[in-house]
């Protein structure tokens, strides 16, 4: 068995959120890559890369955790995300990091002027096509739909990067790098020092501690959140069933509660 998960822990590649993480955490190699992404942006260097760094705004939120978060020496916010898989929401999601991305900035800067907010790039690193037009890039800013010539300037961007793009759209080390992330290898500069740090990553124990640590609490979560939903869709079974009209030993055999879990409902 240990041989199957040390075989697992070999192959991971840098889609994986704990792999990218980790390789991230490296200041330079987070740096160069949003140089390779963002161009346009004069940075020197990015301060407190941070792995999945979590947010929650009250009880009412769900909570935000995000693959790399970092700001620039100019101060621009970069959340990074690996998306491996279409989960149908990533429009959404990407306004709600927004909106944590800020108010956290606001809060933990103190910030009491508006002018003061610094820029926020959202990027999403996708190994399908988010929105299927071919493109390695999608760019997005707020603009004005009856001028289109006319940007709100409200400092945020978000970005999806396509791997599967087919298009001439990106520079040859952004292309380079998109490969990298489907397995696809090359004699770019860039990709060759991400695959020296994965094998330092792969060659210390402790990240591969840490590794199935975090796979073990999500699937403690996972297993914790099929139980809760089954708890709750036999307790509203139940009570439907009681106001129909069924009888407790119905409805104890229908829902597989037990009599005393019943009268608790």
């Amino acid at each position: 068995m240990y041989g199957d998960l040390r075989q697992k822990w070999l192959s991971l590649t840098i889609a994986d959120d704990f792999m990218f993480g980790k390789v991230f955490q490296d200041a330079g190699l987070c740096r160069d890559l949003i140089k390779i992404i963002l161009p346009e942006l004069d940075i020197e260097r990015v301060e407190f890369p941070e792995r999945q760094k979590s947010l929650n705004e009250g009880i009412f939120m769900h909570g935000v955790r995000f693959d790399v978060y970092t700001r620039t020496n100019n101060g621009e916010i970069i959340d990074i995300e690996m998306q491996m898989s279409d989960t149908g929401n990533l429009p959404k999601r990407t306004r709600a990091y927004h909106s944590m991305i800020t108010r956290s900035e606001m809060d933990i800067r103190k910030m009491k002027n508006y002018n003061d907010i610094h820029k926020a790039f959202v990027i999403f690193i996708c190994l399908f096509d988010p929105f299927g037009k071919g493109r390695h890039i999608y760019t997005f800013k707020n603009i004005c739909r009856e001028d289109t010539s006319l940007e709100l300037n409200d400092g945020t961007a978000t970005i999806f990067l396509n791997a599967k793009g087919i298009t001439e759209d990106v520079s040859p080390e952004l292309k380079a790098f998109l490969n990298f992330t489907t397995g696809i290898k090359s004699n770019d500069s860039f990709v060759k020092r991400l695959e020296a740090k994965m094998e330092q990553v792969l060659m210390t124990p402790e990240m591969e501690w840490a590794y199935w640590a975090q796979r073990t609490r999500e699937q403690d979560n996972f297993n914790r959140g099929v139980l809760e939903g089954r708890s709750k869709y036999q307790h509203e079974t139940a009570r439907r069933m009681r106001n129909a009209g069924f009888t407790d030993e119905q409805i104890c055999s229908l829902t597989d509660l037990s009599p005393e879990e019943l009268k608790l409902i």
